[in-house]
């Protein structure tokens, strides 16, 4: 599946946000491998971001901002995809959830406000 609007970035992030968790609730981990959270560029939304048409579509500025943010939430999915592995599911662990969701909300919200300048 190609990337062709923003509409269809933001789907593909929130797609694989739901796949990561439920794969760390232990529900679907066969389709979803926990081992690869950590690298933004196994991802629909990561693929597109390392395209022409992301740069495009989002603008020079706001699209290396988009793609710093979306690297930083890879690196806290990985981390945490990383303690569940080696079963240290703690408080640090809740906390980096949070970090993942707040790092989530504003990927998309970078998205939706590059959206916006089109």
């Amino acid at each position: 599946m190609v990337i062709d609007t923003i509409d269809a970035a933001i789907l593909a992030h929130r797609t694989w946000v739901g796949g990561f968790k439920s794969a760390y609730k232990g529900i679907n981990t066969e389709t979803f491998d926990l081992a690869k959270a950590r690298d933004s560029s196994n991802c629909l939304l990561g693929r597109w971001l390392s395209s022409e048409a992301a740069a495009l579509h989002l603008g020079s500025e706001p699209h290396q901002k988009i793609i710093e943010q979306h690297r930083e939430f890879h690196q806290v999915a990985g981390t945490i995809a990383e303690l569940l592995n080696h079963g240290q599911m703690n408080h640090q662990t809740e906390v980096l959830v949070e970090q993942f969701d707040d790092i989530s909300k504003e990927l998309v919200r970078l998205l939706r406000l590059a959206k916006t300048r089109n």
